[in-house]
């Protein structure tokens, strides 16, 4: 919070989608629909046809707890990003509202 401008902008929209992506995915997982079978099934089956033979080996069998991490912390990371750039590039701070930020003491 001690930035201003787009870069304050851009960190409060990164926490706020980061947060809102966190528990919408917490909420799913949670609920009846057997979504994370699913959703790890689709995530391995994209890095078997994305990534290279050693590293999807190594990825899915001998480190799955790091293939985990990625793809749980990945889709947050993103929609976090995201939020964070639509709020500095969209939002707009009036003049009036800068120059009494800037003579405000800190």
């Amino acid at each position: 919070m001690s930035t201003g401008g787009k870069r304050r902008r851009f960190w409060l929209g990164f926490e706020f989608s980061g947060i809102a992506a966190t528990l919408a995915l917490m909420t799913l997982m949670e609920s009846d629909i057997d979504l994370m079978n699913s959703y790890t099934g689709a995530a391995s089956d994209l890095s078997y046809f994305c990534l290279p033979a050693p590293v999807d080996v190594m990825l899915t069998n001998e480190h799955f707890d790091w293939f985990l991490a990625i793809i749980f912390f990945l889709p947050e990371l993103l929609a976090a990003a995201l939020g964070g750039f639509l709020a500095a590039s969209l939002f707009r701070v009036s003049a009036g509202r800068l120059s009494e930020s800037a003579e405000a003491p800190p």
